[in-house]
């Protein structure tokens, strides 16, 4: 498949035309089979009109941890399950990471040393198996991936809005139609439907947070536009206000003001909640979770 633009994600090289031409005429030809085609990526030339895309979920936990199992490692079912949370049940990873723990004489096959002694995902050889993904990436691709891995989609849902915020320089129409559409072909993106929320895998985010850590200007920009997006939500009537989620879009500028260091911007963005917070028991909570300095006036 083609890689280096974001426009022909999903299509073949010229080099591998052999492969656009067995698929046509497999659709043009007519026959009783059904074919099974396994990918990383979406084939885009395939018509949907006859052909359907089935993406493959991560394991259920039962699954994974059934998987763990067979590789005779030293914990509990609670271990093991927290282990496969960790990864979100994704096999490949699972796998490599199973097989690490068994094989490292540091850790000779005890999951709960593993699991106490990292707070990342990403060994060297899931790092790998992800970097040849990477590696197909157009910079455009690369910089929006990097970029909207500053989000934490389980405190608030990345919608398109969101990830436009992060991308001003090129048009709403290409970031739509080749740089998202791109993301999502290489399974690098997916939209939930359930959460009505763009997500990243675990894996694939912190990857991406690596890569905008290789420049620290980067980081602060991803930061800046982050915070300038949410500072401008709009929030329910400050009458209607119940707990923390009604004025979230104020406490994820203030972190992410935080993230870029600047700080007077982060003050400004609670500036006028510290009353909440304090009746809302969060300060002390949102202290602890995002260690934000900044609030402890608002513990006093």
């Amino acid at each position: 498949l083609q890689f280096g633009r974001a426009e022909t994600a999903g299509y073949f090289c010229e080099t591998q035309s052999e492969y656009a031409w067995l698929f046509k005429l497999l659709i043009e030809t007519a026959h009783q089979s059904k074919i099974i085609f396994i990918s990383r990526e979406t084939i885009a030339e395939l018509p949907p009109t006859i052909t359907r895309e089935i993406t493959l979920d991560g394991l259920t936990a039962a699954a994974a941890v059934e998987l763990l199992t067979s590789f005779n490692l030293i914990a509990t079912i609670e271990e093991l399950t927290e282990l496969a949370q960790r990864y979100q049940g994704h096999p490949e990873a699972l796998q490599l990471v199973a097989s690490l723990i068994r094989d490292d004489s540091e850790y000779q096959g005890n999951v709960s040393k593993f699991l106490h002694d990292r707070d990342w995902l990403l060994t060297r050889s899931i790092e790998s198996m992800l970097d040849e993904t990477i590696a197909r990436l157009s910079d455009i691709e690369r910089t929006c991936l990097s970029r909207i891995s500053v989000y934490q989609t389980a405190e608030y849902p990345l919608i398109f809005a969101g990830i436009a915020a992060q991308m001003p320089e090129v048009s709403k129409y290409e970031l739509k139609e080749n740089i998202i559409l791109a993301l999502k072909r290489r399974q690098l993106l997916y939209y939930d439907c359930d959460h009505s929320s763009y997500q990243l895998h675990p894996l694939v985010r912190e990857k991406g947070d690596r890569l905008l850590h290789q420049n620290p200007e980067n980081f602060r920009t991803a930061h800046r536009q982050a915070y300038h997006y949410f500072i401008g939500i709009p929030l329910k009537p400050e009458s209607e206000w119940q707990d923390i989620e009604d004025i979230k879009p104020l406490m994820r500028a203030h972190y992410h003001g935080c993230q870029a260091g600047d700080l007077d911007a982060a003050a400004t963005a609670i500036s006028g909640v510290d009353e909440y917070l304090r009746v809302w028991n969060c300060a002390e909570l949102v202290c602890a979770n995002l260690q934000l300095p900044l609030l402890t006036e608002v513990q006093k």
